[in-house]
This record gives C-alpha cells, structure tokens and sequence, in this order.
C-alpha cells in the first residue's frame, strides 16, 4: 500500500484555482466516494479549507495513487498547466511529514494559528464517517492531529493569536482609525462571523449588524453579542450605512454584487437622512470561493480585501512567531517519524514471520529426514528423549542464526529506505517479493509482486529500491 498525497496552497494557487477546487462540507463524502471508486484506491480523506485544498489516497501502488488524483484534479476542472505548475504531490514519508506540519501550522498563512488543527480534525471526521479512511490514514491523522495539541501546549508558536479574523479586524482597525461607536456588517453566520462578533463587541462597535441566509442564524449571533439581525435581502440597504463589512458566506456565485451595492450607496447618500461626512466601506471578504464581486472594489469609497490581500497583511506577525518555530519543527519531525515507524513496520513484521515460518519448516523437514537416517543407522526406532534433542538443537540453530538479521531488520524499519531491506530479506530467504498485508501486496510501491524482473530506477518511478531487482 502507498499513502499519496495531492495539494495545492495560498503558496502555489491564486485565490481564483482555489475557490474553483474549494468543497463545502456536504460536497466532501460524494467526492471521497468518487476518489474511493478510482482503480486501487482503498481509502481517501480530503481537506478543504479557503487556504488550501489537499487529497490523501491510501492505494495499492504509488502510480495508482498518481493516476486516481490526476483524474480527480482534471475532475474538478484543473488543467493540465495548473496540475504541472500549481499542484504538489507528495508520497510516503513526504506526504507523512506534510500533513502533520500542516495540522502544526507550520504550512500556514498565519504561523501558528489555531484553526487548522480543527479544520483537519474535520477532515479526518468526514472521511471515517464517509468510511473512507483506513487504518494507515487513521493512524497517520491521529498522529496529526495530536502532533497539532502538543505543538500549542508546549510552545509559543500561538501566543497572541492571529487568525485570519484577527487579521481583518486589525485591517478593519488601520482603515477607520478604531472600531468604537462604528457601524458594522457580518454578512454570514457561521464560525468566521462569530470569531468577527467576539473580536468586534471588544472593540466597542457602535452598532453590530447581523445578515445570513437564514435569519435564524443570524438572529442567534445578534441576540448573544448584542446586535441586530436583519433579512437577507436588506443587506444593501445595511451595506450602504456601514463602515465596514465581514463577509464570509457558503455558496458559489457572489452575495454582494457591484451593480447592486452601488444603486443602495447611491440611494443612501440622497436620502435626507445621509450624512455629508465620510461614506468610505471597508470589505473583508472571507469566503472561499470569494463572496464580494471583486468589481465592487473599484466604486467609488469602496475597498475589498479578499483573502490573497489578508495575506500580506498577515506577514508582519511571522517573524515574531519564527523562533517559537524552532521547537515546533522539532515536534513535528519527531510525530512523522514516529508513524513512518509504524507504517514501515506494518511491512516488516509479516516479512520476519514469513522467514521463521520457512526456517521452522525447513527445520521440520531435516529433523523428520535426520531421524530416518538415525533409525536406520541405529536398527531402531529414535525414543521420544532422543526425538526432542534432534527438535531443540534444530529449533535453536534457527532462532540463533536468524536472530541478528531480524532484529536489524526491525531498526531498519525506522529509516525511509526501509522496504529496500524488506525486499532484499525477502529476495535472499526465497521467499514472494513482498508480504502481503490485508490481502494486498505490500513493500514495492509500484505493486510488483512475485516473478517481476523490472529493475528500478528513480528517475522512472522515485522507487527506493534504485538499481534493485524485484523478483
């Protein structure tokens, strides 16, 4: 089996691939199904975030891997430019690493902030129960995820917490000057509008105006942070008295429209109610994909930041948050070499059991022909006392000669060339090419089993076993 992994990030997409790829919670199982359908792909969980959107398959082979997620890519709508420039792929130990310094927030826009441990706890729950995930995927985000707690017990890599909704806010804070006695709009009602609320009532916003599509939701933020809730198809009217404006909504076409904003502004400043004083509108947009028609940045007075634009704001608190950095590569490359352990033992131990299990019955068969030639030579049977002598010293030639290179065998299970020993202990004991695992063939990541003569090469398939043969 091989754990592949396909991805692209703020790092390597622009805002408009990843809003294009982006999977809304309740989208996720039909996709994790379709990937699941995909010629040797045994298990799958996908992250999808507004940063990043990133597809693990468990799979027979490591090209079968490739192939399924290539095909799921071109699915949804990549070409194959953006799949050679754009999009990372990274298998094994590679893709081990990745993940648990994504769920660290090592890979983040905001170093060390705290939403993407639970943005890949999610993850990791919609593909169990989609039943999706196998054991090696399990394992592997448990390790994550517990990788992510240790990294914010035990470090400061979160100290003063900047997520991307501290970031608008502070954004929000240079535009006006301050957040006090200001009108200001959540356009949404979900996890993102209710960091905005918290951080807002702090601020001392004058007037808290609350839109969703269901007014429900929208209701129950108001009435907990002390602010108004309002229909949805009001929120122009809202718009065009606000200050600023957190938008951050599910839903592919955009809520706020340039044409439609720019008649309620319109209307609002020629109404006797308007006043002569400033009538600038500061947007966050926070949506993936984007909320805000970007066209509503070039009205007059208006100006959108969309998360691409947030980025650049959030650089300035990196460097304070590097040194707390140190300690959590440190942890993260100590949980990833902790699972590669396991993975690579889950390979070795049903190869050790395969060399006793020929031994003892080589054994066997020498002792039963040694005691026919005893009996014979003896001109009786061997007794029972006699029998056991011939077992014990066969038993104990076995373990003693097998016991060095089996015990190497399980330290080399820790290293990242470790199948390069599986197979060549296989290949010296006579034994199939590799061990088969859950009735799969395990060890090769290509899926060569018994009987291929294929020699590896590492520019062909970046198989560990260069210049090996798989027999």
């Amino acid at each position: 089996m091989s754990i592949v992994c396909m991805g692209l990030s703020f790092k390597t997409a622009t805002v408009e691939l990843r809003e294009q790829v982006s999977l809304a919670p309740e989208d996720v199982g039909a996709a994790l199904e379709r990937l699941c359908g995909a010629e040797g792909v045994e298990g799958a969980v996908i992250l999808s975030t507004c940063n990043r959107f990133e597809v693990f398959v468990d799979a027979k082979t490591d090209r079968q891997g490739m192939d399924a997620l290539r095909e799921f890519g071109h699915e949804s709508g990549m070409s194959p430019d953006q799949l050679r420039d754009c999009v990372y792929f990274k298998r094994e130990g590679s893709a081990f690493e990745h993940i648990v310094r994504v769920a660290c927030s090592l890979e983040s826009q905001v170093l060390g902030e705290a939403q993407i441990l639970g943005q890949v706890k999610r993850a990791f729950e919609l593909a169990s129960g989609s039943g999706t995930c196998t054991e090696p995927l399990t394992n592997l985000f448990k390790q994550a995820i517990h990788a992510g707690k240790r990294v914010h017990e035990e470090t400061d890599i979160g100290a003063e917490s900047v997520s991307l909704s501290t970031t608008a806010l502070k954004a929000a804070k240079t535009r006006l000057g301050t957040l006090a006695g200001k009108r200001v709009a959540l356009v949404g009602a979900g996890e993102m509008a209710r960091l905005a609320a918290v951080y807002l009532q702090e601020q001392g916003v004058g007037d808290l105006v609350v839109t969703s599509r269901t007014l429900a939701n929208a209701q129950r933020i108001a009435q907990e942070f002390g602010g108004r809730a309002v229909p949805f198809d009001q929120r122009y009217q809202e718009l065009a008295c606000c200050d600023a404006a957190f938008v951050a909504l599910r839903g592919q076409d955009p809520a706020i429209t340039a044409d439609e904003l720019a008649q309620a502004r319109a209307a609002q400043a020629a109404s006797p109610t308007a006043s002569s004083t400033d009538t600038s509108l500061f947007i966050i947009d926070q949506g993936m994909p984007r909320n805000v028609d970007a066209a509503c940045g070039s009205l007059p007075g208006v100006e959108v930041m969309d998360l691409d634009a947030l980025n650049q704001e959030m650089e300035a608190s990196r460097a304070a948050r590097q040194r707390a950095a140190m300690n959590a590569e440190r942890i993260a490359a100590q949980e990833a070499a902790e699972y590669a352990v396991w993975y690579q033992q889950r390979y070795v131990a049903p190869t050790i059991k395969d060399i006793y299990a020929k031994a003892e019955a080589v054994s066997a068969r020498e002792v039963t022909r040694a005691k026919k030639s005893l009996a014979k030579e003896m001109g009786r049977p061997l007794s029972d006392q006699e029998t056991q002598v011939l077992e014990m010293m066969a038993a104990s030639v076995v373990k003693n000669i097998l016991h060095g290179p089996t015990i190497r065998l399980r330290k080399e299970a820790s290293q990242g060339d470790s199948s390069y020993y599986t197979a060549a202990a296989r290949y010296l004991f006579g034994l199939d090419a590799y061990p088969v695992v859950n009735g799969a063939v395990t060890g090769c990541p290509h899926g060569y089993s018994n009987g291929c003569s294929v020699r590896c090469e590492a520019a062909d398939h970046g198989c560990n076993l260069k210049g090996a043969h798989h027999v």
